[in-house]
């Protein structure tokens, strides 16, 4: 063979190596319309599913998220759900009677199942029965439910809670289920499980996707790649603002600290939320961080839907603005006894009546005072008064605020507070 046909047969091998090489990244690269389909690791067309879907959103602690979840399982029987922790008694009891719970192996919770991975965390956080899915951010601990922000979001889809169902049968090594899309007339639901897909890509293709506003909140956030597209689409003109727990701010991508506020609640901003042009929602369990991506197993949906993405702004600026204000309540501290005859400890006495026509829950509620917060506990009943016995209050310049999640609903202060002087 010459040296010139020898070149000739290379022209054509190379020639024929490089079409094939085309037609795959073409195949797999795809644009506009067809990329928006993704499934397992590759942006290409996925088959749609439609069913009838309907979802309502609610935040906690404002929300009561855990009364919410037991009002849902109330007649439910056949539940399953995984979480991270959970030491809420009555929810426990509840799905132990009625079905399986599966916890991190790094709980002893007895009657449920803990599982075991051998790098990262069991992070997912859902319920699922009949034909319908809990998910959000949300933990069933006395933390996560009373005192830290939190989201939970129910959703009724058959086509959706079978998709659970099925993953966990297999334990969570369907990929062909790593991603899927279920729409209806008026809501769109992707679900990704990072575990089984590219969820990471997932959440660019929507950021890429915004037109006006992209807002988040998460309570941890490391995701550089992500990170790189927010400050991309701030560049762009697109309006980003995001808020992450104070004590995470700290390994927030330098990228997008200057587009990134530090919650001001004195508890967790625990939400994982993107909210898109006020017309579509991210959450789950899904932290933008190496370990979701990489190590742990999570749950994380897209929500298109108008009314849910509007009502997850709303908390958003709620907490992006948190500031606790002065409301008018018929629960009152009548009076104080900060200072008993003899030794203070557990004889400080604090009487707490409700004015209102109906009892109070007053788990949701706190004292705090110079030195210490306080949860309440129980119930009082309408136009009843109840006395709470106490130590840490002080007997020079203290004062006791009774307070809810955003407002202080009655204080009382003192500067100088003599034995038995009742301070009202």
């Amino acid at each position: 063979m010459s040296r010139k046909e020898g070149a000739k047969d290379f022209a054509i091998i190379f020639a024929t190596a490089m079409l094939i090489i085309f037609s795959f990244v073409a195949n797999n690269l795809q644009t506009g319309e067809e990329a928006q389909h993704l499934t397992g690791n590759f942006v290409r067309p996925l088959k749609q599913n439609t069913d009838n879907i309907s979802v309502t959103a609610h935040f906690c602690p404002e929300d009561r998220c855990y009364e919410t979840i037991m009002h849902e399982l109330e007649n439910e029987s056949n539940i399953t759900c995984f979480f991270y922790e959970a030491n809420l008694e009555s929810f426990i009891n509840k799905i132990e009677h009625n079905g399986e719970l599966y916890l991190d192996c790094r709980n002893n919770i007895s009657g449920s199942h803990l599982i075991h991975l051998k790098k990262g965390l069991m992070h997912m956080k859902f319920c699922v029965f009949n034909n319908t899915l809990i998910t959000g951010s949300f933990n069933p601990t006395i933390r996560g439910n009373y005192y830290d922000n939190n989201n939970i979001v129910i959703i009724k889809s058959k086509a959706l809670s079978s998709v659970y169902k099925d993953e966990i049968k297999k334990n969570f090594s369907d990929k062909s289920l790593g991603v899927v899309r279920i729409k209806s007339d008026h809501t769109e639901i992707i679900n990704c499980f990072p575990q089984l897909a590219d969820c990471e890509s997932l959440i660019i293709q929507e950021i890429n996707s915004a037109n006006k506003s992209i807002y988040f909140m998460t309570f941890s956030f490391t995701d550089r790649k992500i990170a790189y597209f927010l400050k991309k689409r701030s560049d762009d003109g697109i309006n980003v603002k995001g808020v992450v727990e104070e004590k995470f701010y700290n390994i927030v991508p330098n990228s997008i600290k200057n587009l990134t506020m530090i919650d001001k609640n004195r508890y967790n901003m625990h939400n994982k939320v993107f909210i898109i042009d006020n017309k579509t929602v991210i959450t789950g369990s899904y932290n933008p961080s190496y370990n979701a991506k990489y190590n742990n197993w999570e749950n994380l949906i897209v929500i298109k839907n108008r009314n849910i993405a509007k009502k997850f702004a709303q908390e958003f600026f709620k907490i992006l603005n948190y500031n606790r204000t002065r409301a008018d309540s018929c629960l009152k501290i009548l009076f104080v006894i900060p200072n008993p005859q003899g030794r203070d400890a557990g004889k400080e006495e604090i009487v707490i009546k409700n004015n209102c026509n109906k009892s109070i829950n007053l788990n949701y509620y706190f004292l705090e005072s110079k030195n210490n917060v306080r949860r309440l506990r129980g119930i009082i009943q309408a136009k009843q008064q109840i006395i709470i016995r106490t130590s840490g209050l002080v007997n020079y310049h203290d004062w006791l605020c009774l307070e809810n999640y955003t407002n202080i609903l009655t204080n009382i202060s003192w500067s100088n507070a003599s034995e038995d002087e009742i301070i009202k």
